[in-house]
C-alpha cells in the first residue's frame, strides 16, 4: 500500500509537469511538442480519470489548431466514452466537437453539440458552462451574409438563453473582439465589424440580460474600427465595464 501510494504521488507530479509543459508549448504554438506531452500523460498508467480527460480535451484542441479535425473529434469522443468523467470535461468535449463541426460547415450538428455540452454542464456541481471562445471566432470567419449572420447569432442567443448561459456567450464575444484587436493590423474591415455587431444586437434585442454584453461588444467594435486610436470610445462605459474591456483588449498589459 505504501509503494502504491508513492507511485500514485509520483504519477500525480509527473502529470502536473507534463500538463504545464504542454501549455507552454501550446502558447508558443509548438503544437507538435504539446501533443507529445499530452500523449505522454495518456500513456501513464494510473492517472486519475479527470487528468486523462483533461489531456484528451487539450490534445483535441491542439489537433484542431493543427488542422486535423478527425484526430480532434476522436479525442473529444474518447472523453465521452470514459467512465466517471467529470461533467465539466464532458461539456468541454462537446464544445470541442461543436468547434470542428462549425469549422467544417456542419452547422446543425455544431449547435446540437453545443446544446449537449450545455445540458451536461448544467448537471455539474457546481454548474460549469464553458464559453464558446473558438466557436465564436469560427462564426466570425465564415464570411456569411448579413442575414445569415443575424440568423445564426439569433440561434445561439436563444440556445444560451434557454440554458441560462447568456453570460458565457457574452464572455466569448468580448474575448473575441479583444483577440481581433491584439492580433494587430490589418484589422477586419469596418463593414465586417459593423455587420458582426449588428447581428448580435439584432439577436439580443429582446434579451435584457444580454445588454451588458452588447454594450461591451459595441464598444469593442468601435474601438477596433478606430484602430485603437480613439481611447475616448471606452469612456462610454462605467469604470467597472471599462476595466473588463481594457483587459479583453490587452491594454493593461501593453501599458505595464
Amino acid at each position: 500500500e505504501v509503494d502504491q501510494a508513492r507511485r500514485n504521488a509520483l504519477v500525480g507530479k509527473l502529470v502536473g509537469v507534463l500538463h504545464r509543459r504542454s501549455y507552454k508549448h501550446y502558447a508558443s504554438r509548438d503544437f507538435s511538442r504539446a501533443v507529445e506531452d499530452l500523449t505522454a500523460v495518456l500513456a501513464l498508467g494510473g492517472a486519475p480519470v479527470e487528468e486523462v480527460a483533461k489531456a484528451l480535451v487539450n490534445r483535441g484542441v491542439t489537433h484542431g489548431q493543427q488542422g486535423e479535425p478527425e484526430r480532434a473529434i476522436a479525442d473529444y469522443t474518447a472523453v465521452l466514452a470514459l467512465s466517471l468523467v467529470p461533467p465539466a470535461q464532458q461539456a468541454w468535449a462537446y464544445t470541442g466537437i461543436a468547434d470542428e463541426r462549425a469549422r467544417a460547415g456542419r452547422w446543425s450538428e455544431a449547435t446540437a453539440s453545443l446544446d449537449a455540452g450545455l445540458n451536461i454542464g448544467r448537471s455539474a456541481r457546481p454548474t460549469y458552462l464553458p464559453p464558446p471562445f473558438e466557436f465564436v471566432g469560427i462564426l466570425f470567419s465564415l464570411g456569411l451574409s448579413r442575414d445569415d449572420r443575424r440568423s445564426r447569432a439569433t440561434e445561439l442567443v436563444n440556445l444560451y438563453s434557454t440554458a441560462g448561459a447568456l453570460n458565457t456567450l457574452g464572455e466569448a464575444l468580448v474575448a473575441h473582439i479583444g483577440t481581433l484587436f491584439r492580433a494587430g493590423a490589418p484589422w477586419p474591415s469596418a463593414d465586417n465589424l459593423e455587420q458582426w455587431a449588428d447581428a448580435w444586437e439584432h439577436a439580443a434585442s429582446e434579451m435584457p440580460d444580454f445588454r451588458l454584453s452588447m454594450r461591451l461588444l459595441r464598444t469593442g467594435v468601435d474601438f477596433v474600427k478606430a484602430g485603437g486610436e480613439q481611447s475616448g470610445v471606452l469612456l462610454s462605459l462605467t469604470s467597472a465595464e471599462r476595466e473588463i474591456m481594457r483587459q479583453a483588449l490587452g491594454l493593461d498589459q501593453a501599458e505595464s
